[in-house]
């Protein structure tokens, strides 16, 4: 992961106390469904249709993206860090215009920015056992001072779920894929605890 953690001291924070916050999260990103069949077939064709599954899933199934879950729980304890005069929330933002500069004009370089972005979200086989399968989830909350445009904090996360007892495919996905849907509720859980105790010091 190429994502470097940034995390604002609280001189940094307490200077913002009292503006605007706007949270921002992001369209949903391509899901890649990783199975051993689509994986042996190589290259960018089989990319391609890893891609092509995994996004059919999501839109069958209803999965979520787990930065719209992440968002609000940030949302709240940035408010409160930062006294914030008032909240605005933007959905679906491209994400190619998830630069500092462009959020900040965006916002009217006024304020404080949080962004939850999904980098990476799939399943994937295990290499020993092309039965069983692990979800893998990246994602990066960032603090902005849009005054100056300027990144004061950066929260990456990784996760991988327990490979101790891996679903098979048909079990990731039965019932709507309600255990799919619950591996990546955790996901969503562990990265926002662990984004909001890296975003600054207390």
């Amino acid at each position: 992961m190429s994502v470097k953690p940034v995390q604002a001291p609280a001189s940094a924070v307490d200077a913002l106390q009292g503006q605007n916050l706007t949270s921002v999260t992001y369209v949903r990103p391509d899901f890649a469904a990783m199975t051993y069949g689509k994986a042996a077939i190589g290259g960018m064709f089989g990319g391609a249709l890893m891609v092509s599954d995994g996004n059919q899933l999501v839109r069958e199934n209803g999965l979520k993206d787990p930065a719209l879950t992440i968002e609000p729980k940030l949302t709240v304890l940035v408010t409160e860090r930062l006294k914030a005069a008032g909240t605005t929330k933007v959905a679906d933002r491209a994400a190619k215009l998830d630069d500092e500069a462009s959020l900040s004009k965006d916002v009217g370089k006024k304020g404080v920015v949080l962004d939850v972005e999904t980098v990476n979200w799939s399943f994937v086989y295990f290499p020993l056992d092309w039965s069983h399968y692990r979800v893998i989830y990246v994602a990066r909350a960032r603090l902005i001072d849009a005054n100056t445009g300027t990144r004061i904090a950066q929260a990456p996360c990784e996760y991988k779920s327990d490979d101790k007892t891996p679903p098979t495919y048909d079990q990731m996905l039965d019932n709507k894929a309600a255990l799919l849907k619950d591996m990546f509720a955790k996901a969503a859980d562990v990265c926002a605890e662990q984004m909001a105790k890296s975003l600054y010091t207390p």
